[in-house]
């Protein structure tokens, strides 16, 4: 639809699903609950742009994140063990041609501006696979004690699939922040239009052993070699 400049400086968001529409009812898949806010003035800083019919459109995907590619971004998600822990949303959104020019050329350099969205990202709400508290164990706090382990879930995080990663693309945390989160459920907030997933970073066994077999034998070996010396110099010393 053509967004009016005037409404899209005052802040416009189109908010949806509404679930309580009636093209959701007798539907088999009852358990979607996500839904998607998404900025309307994101060509507002293009002059060439801003007044152009705009098309938004999202897709809701349930088991993608068992299949989607397993590349991270290794500053945000360190652990080794990690996953997706929601369905992935991913927003799109584009400036069309007048409909009656149909001039392509006249939207081809029309992108959403990057300060417009850092001041207004995208947000969904995305419910997690395994309802369960994230949580973050300190290893100070570990090393008080000896044979302890950790597991469950450590942190979650929100990450956009970002294409320009490397050479092939990651889930990329970095223009994402948390909202707000539970056990249930996580509200993400991306700069970012694509595809939005809710990452769940997993604790590593961890464990603290009061013997070291390998400091073990560097000491006994040093002990070795400092009486075999004392004993040639005893030696040349007689």
């Amino acid at each position: 639809s053509r967004l009016d400049p005037l409404v899209l400086r005052m802040g416009i968001r189109k908010t949806y699903p509404d679930y309580s529409g009636p093209e959701w009812k007798g539907l088999a898949w009852k358990n979607t609950k996500e839904t998607i806010s998404v900025p309307t003035g994101m060509f507002l800083h293009d002059p060439n742009c801003y007044d152009k019919p705009v098309t938004i459109s999202s897709t809701i995907l349930n088991n993608y994140g068992l299949v989607a590619p397993r590349r991270k971004n290794p500053t945000f998600i360190r652990a080794k063990d990690w996953k997706i822990d929601s369905k992935v949303v991913s927003v799109k959104v584009s400036a069309n041609p007048d409909p009656i020019t149909s001039n392509f050329e006249e939207v081809l350099g029309c992108t959403p501006g990057r300060k417009y969205m850092e001041d207004n990202p995208v947000r969904v709400t995305l419910y997690h696979k395994e309802a369960k508290e994230a949580r973050i164990v300190r290893r100070r706090d570990l090393l008080w004690h000896t044979n302890m382990k950790r597991e469950g879930v450590e942190v979650r995080q929100c990450a956009w699939w970002n294409e320009r990663y490397s050479y092939n693309g990651a889930w990329d945390p970095a223009p994402c922040k948390i909202l707000e989160t539970d056990g249930n459920h996580t509200i993400c907030e991306c700069s970012e239009f694509g595809a939005i997933a809710v990452v769940r970073e997993m604790s590593e066994p961890f464990e603290v052993f009061d013997k070291c077999d390998l400091e073990a034998i560097v000491k006994y070996v040093g002990l070795g070699l400092t009486f075999i010396l004392l004993i040639l110099f005893v030696v040349l010393a007689i």
